[in-house]
């Protein structure tokens, strides 16, 4: 079919770029595929190049069979399905001041994230100099491998199935492209693992002769509830023998086939290739492990997959696809893509996928050199170079690249923020056994430690304590956010919390220590991993400190939507020297404390950790003081009487009540935190 008038005038070859700069994310109805942009820009200004003037024009068009409105048309619809949905959560008590209804507005179209080929689109409504654009999804371009447009088109059109000979292809060819035009990549061979799966002919497990090198796979994937296909000291001469494909659960016979496709020998699997229930052996094998994902040529991460029986290869959701002759482009496919999709190439995540939620699965990931990703949607590959997904969106940056970490040239600052971002990823991440919360960081943790020769003190280092001591817990959305309650780390190390804990240094704002650090003592369970499990560890730390004082305020607007939406204000504090018109609000890491007003049987008080400074703008002198903007209050508190001081909280400080508290000799105390 043609394309209807407004899209014959679409210039598709030299869209302008996305809205920016992005001001803020929000998902409507809290839902990560309906996704409103906020973005600087005068009133009225375009957010790209102008399209149907509302969904209502959209609809017409695409009666008439307009290719492109067809797609975007499908898009459209199931847009709104899971707007309507969605309209009864609690999230409904804080979006009453935003409009996201899309009917009725201006439609406009941008291009793909990393100059992607295809569009996106989206509907938008000026408000106040600050534009909130709903993005609708986008619309990708593919070609088959022999049409003459497949040397400029990446893309290759979608096949549901992704384990068909297309997408086994698709790999192969990212791969290729991989090793022959990326040079951050390591194309070497690497001495092979203690023991390894041999692929050649029959599937057999082998103990190379030590030194011995090649190129091996790693999978990467979620065990499941159920212990997997796995080897013992009792079965080992029977892996050693050969391993029929037909026993093997279908995540590892597909990582086989993949890897025998990609002309890859030979395969890593943990449960296979280290003994299960033999502790001496995990214990000495998993601390290799590190060393088992670095060196691999690729890994294979089973994304979607929740146990080794539901296979890397699956049959993903279809899309709305149409064809059409592109003006100064060609004859491509149409195919319609999610605005999450995008999304996850922007932020590097994948945060709906199993795997994703798998603490040890982070290591895995950043260590690699190259994976390849079997996610519920497409496939995706990453690399030193960036993520390829397969509907063509890309982006030049990987998820937490520790180029700078290996090479050992970052400056300290780069180092924080990407041990920081570690961190923040790992927080959204579950654990099987809680326990192992500071061991799944641990490979990781050496490898910084090699870079930076720093102490590591219980998860986090010594030369930056006093900062690293200001996390912020924000808690996950499908748990409360609170404390283990087995021991995985003192009270004042993220390694205590359940959820995400934040550790930030604002571009805009610079920290400067106020406590300082006297001591610390950690006691390891195993004197042979120093970054893994610690069964007691505390503190020392000299700085302005006061008892808090629960104060009762004015119920605010805030708080009655606050109740209204099933959640609980935050409580108020005074110390000796709060104004009558201020009060500090205390943010406690346990939500049951502080919804339940355990706290109320505590003696609590604050210590000034540090604070954030404003940085005079570029037309001001170096010479200009940097103000304080605010300081940083750890809560800290006796559950009982004489019990020691445990870390409960944090809560901010303006700068009038912290400078008082800092200028007081009185104040300054040595306290012990364990």
């Amino acid at each position: 079919m043609a394309l209807c008038k407004v899209c014959q005038n679409v210039p598709f070859s030299s869209l302008p770029e996305a809205p920016g700069p992005r001001v803020n994310l929000h998902y409507i109805v809290d839902d990560r595929e309906l996704i409103r942009l906020l973005f600087g820009s005068p009133d009225g200004a375009p957010v790209g190049f102008p399209w149907h003037p509302s969904l209502e024009a959209l609809a017409i068009a695409a009666q008439t069979g307009c290719p492109i409105c067809v797609v975007v048309q499908g898009l459209a619809c199931r847009w709104m399905e899971r707007y309507q949905a969605g309209q009864s959560t609690s999230w409904k008590e804080f979006s009453r001041d935003h409009d996201d209804n899309p009917h009725g507005r201006m439609m406009w179209l941008t291009k793909r994230s990393g100059g992607s080929d295809g569009f996106t689109v989206f509907v938008s409504k000026p408000r106040r100099g600050i534009d909130a654009a709903l993005v609708l999804g986008g619309v990708s371009f593919s070609v088959e491998p022999g049409s003459p447009l497949a040397t400029t088109i990446s893309a290759r059109p979608f096949q549901p199935d992704s384990g068909s000979l297309q997408c086994l292809d698709v790999a192969a060819a990212w791969l290729t492209n991989c090793h022959e035009k990326h040079q951050l990549c390591s194309n070497q061979d690497s001495i092979l693992p203690a023991r390894i799966l041999d692929l050649n002919t029959t599937i057999k497990l082998i103990e190379p002769a030590a030194g011995t090198k090649g190129r091996y796979a790693c999978l990467s994937h979620c065990w499941g509830p159920d212990l997997p296909f796995s080897t013992t000291r009792e079965s080992y001469d029977s892996r050693k023998a050969g391993i029929s494909i037909s026993e093997l659960p279908r995540t590892f016979s597909d990582a086989i086939q993949l890897a025998r496709h990609i002309g890859i020998r030979y395969l890593w699997i943990d449960s296979l290739c280290i003994f299960q229930e033999d502790l001496e052996e995990w214990g000495r094998e998993s601390a290799r492990v590190v060393s088992v994902y670095s060196e691999a040529y690729v890994v294979i991460a089973a994304g979607h997959a929740r146990a080794s029986n539901a296979g890397c290869f699956h049959t993903r959701e279809p899309r709305t696809t149409s064809v059409a002759d592109i003006p100064n482009i060609g004859q491509v496919k149409l195919e319609s893509v999610w605005a999450s999709d995008e999304r996850n190439i922007l932020s590097k995540e994948f945060p709906t996928e199993p795997l994703s939620s798998r603490a040890w699965a982070l290591q895995e990931r950043v260590l690699a050199k190259r994976i390849i990703h079997y996610n519920t949607r497409q496939m995706y590959f990453e690399c030193n170079h960036g993520i390829v997904s397969e509907d063509g969106c890309q982006n030049n940056r990987r998820l937490c690249d520790l180029s700078i970490v290996r090479a050992g040239n970052g400056t300290s600052q780069d180092l924080r923020q990407v041990w920081h971002r570690l961190l923040w990823h790992l927080g959204q991440r579950h654990l099987t056994k809680p326990t192992d919360k500071l061991p799944s960081m641990s490979g990781l943790a050496n490898i910084f430690q090699q870079t930076t020769k720093g102490q590591y003190v219980a998860g986090l280092w010594a030369n930056e304590l006093i900062h690293e001591l200001a996390w912020q817990g924000l808690g996950l959305k499908d748990r409360e956010p609170e404390s283990y309650t087995e021991y995985t780390g003192p009270s004042w190390s993220w390694a205590s919390y359940k959820g995400i804990a934040a550790i930030s240094d604002p571009p805009l704002l610079r920290w400067k220590d106020i406590s300082t650090l006297e001591s610390w003592h950690v006691e390891l369970r195993d004197v042979n991993s120093p970054f893994g499990e610690v069964k007691s560890a505390s503190i020392r730390v000299r700085g302005p400190f006061a008892e808090l004082e629960h104060a009762e305020k004015p119920t605010t607007d805030h708080d009655i939507r606050l109740k209204k939406a099933g959640l609980t204000p935050l409580p108020c504090f005074r110390t000796k020297l709060s104004r009558a018109v201020e009060c500090l609000q205390v943010a406690f890491d346990d939500e049951s404390a502080k919804a339940g007003k355990r706290w109320r049987d505590w003696t609590i008080y604050v210590l000034i950790l540090g604070c954030t400074m404003e940085r005079p703008s570029a037309s001001e002198s170096e010479q200009v003081t940097a103000q304080v903007s605010s300081y940083y209050g750890l809560v800290v508190a006796r559950m009982h009487e004489h019990s020691e001081l445990r870390r409960v909280g944090w809560g901010p400080l303006d700068a009038e009540e912290g400078n008082s508290l800092v200028g007081d000799e009185n104040s300054w105390q040595t306290v012990t935190l364990v």
